[in-house]
């Protein structure tokens, strides 16, 4: 039996063999072209492509010279079992933050993130979620360019943050340049 997992193909592999959703991964690099301040929620059954497509994303963005300037794409693993509260979602965003500047070689930027994490940890709850959304906004300011968050499964994320629902909407409702393009196994 082989199972298929998008994650561990090599990125020029999933590059070339990415063809069953070129129209929406067009739409969706359009889209952020244009300024890219909509969210987006891809729904689909198990096994319909939204996985590799979020990893195609990705990769386009990260080829493509003018958005790579804009925006930087941040990938979550698949299932996101540790977010209990609104902090370990921030706090994974900036993880994920931390290995995207790693693979475009910016050691130096890592490195301060990754000591900020530090500094969160103690915190209380509250604390630590306001802390650790404000770094990714302070990123995005300092940085000019906007985080891509490629939540997949984000309906387990979204149940598991259910009395949090509205503060997450509204830090995701202000222009803080952060964008999610999040998918679901069904409508949230």
């Amino acid at each position: 039996m082989t199972l298929y997992n998008p994650h561990l193909l090599p990125r020029q592999d999933l590059i070339e063999t990415f063809v069953a959703r070129q129209p929406l991964l067009d739409e969706l690099l359009d889209d952020l072209r244009r300024g890219g301040a909509q969210h987006h929620l891809l729904v689909g059954g198990r096994g319909t492509g939204k996985t590799t497509l979020l990893l195609r994303l990705a990769a386009a963005i990260e080829d493509d010279k003018q958005l790579v300037k804009k925006y930087i794409p941040l990938r979550f693993p698949e299932e996101q079992y540790n977010v209990s509260w609104p902090s370990d979602f921030w706090m994974n965003a900036i993880d994920a933050l931390i290995d995207a500047l790693e693979r475009q070689g910016d050691a130096a930027a890592a490195k301060r993130l990754e000591s900020t994490l530090t500094e969160l940890e103690p915190l209380d709850e509250d604390a630590r979620a306001k802390q650790a959304f404000a770094v990714l906004e302070s990123w995005t300011k300092q940085a000019k360019r906007a985080v891509v968050l490629l939540v997949d499964n984000l309906d387990l994320v979204l149940d598991r943050l259910a009395d949090s629902l509205w503060d997450l909407r509204e830090a995701l409702s202000v222009d803080n340049r952060l964008v999610v393009v999040g998918a679901s196994s069904r409508f949230v």
